[in-house]
């Protein structure tokens, strides 16, 4: 991908929140369909990185980041399961001050932020996780 694409690909985005519009009855900033896009993109992370998680841990890789230990040693996966649940819930909380207040609170993009963020670092997570199991599968 050269800087041409990615500068495209960021004029796009941003013309994306300008073309928001408010409604005037609530006061709630329109969605867009990149604000679903990339919801979707929280789910399907999310589901990635508990899936390989999952996997790895059945073929005997272990946890390594602290927090999820402690949640899979007490609560096991569905503790884990919470926990994203919570992190999503917490990141619907922001978006909806966001849309509610959008000139108090925060800038307009932080409702692209919130689940691109999310999404970001789950998807690392699992791309993380899939190496490990190749690796294990693999024999390598």
């Amino acid at each position: 991908m050269d800087g041409s694409t990615i500068r495209r690909y960021l004029r796009a985005l941003v013309a994306a929140i300008d073309d928001r519009q408010t409604d005037e009855r609530t006061g709630i900033v329109d969605r867009t369909p990149l604000d679903r896009r990339l919801w979707l993109a929280v789910v399907v992370a999310t589901a990635a990185d508990l899936g390989t998680t999952v996997g790895g841990l059945e073929l005997g890789l272990e946890e390594s980041n602290p927090a999820g230990v402690l949640v899979l040693e007490s609560a096991g996966v569905l503790g884990l399961l919470g926990v994203k649940a919570m992190a999503v819930g917490f990141g619907l909380v922001i978006t909806a001050a966001v849309l509610r207040a959008p000139d108090r609170i925060a800038p307009d993009s932080v409702v692209l932020v919130v689940p691109a963020a999310l999404a970001s670092v789950w998807l690392l997570a699992a791309t993380w996780n899939a190496y490990l199991l190749a690796i294990v599968l693999v024999g390598a």
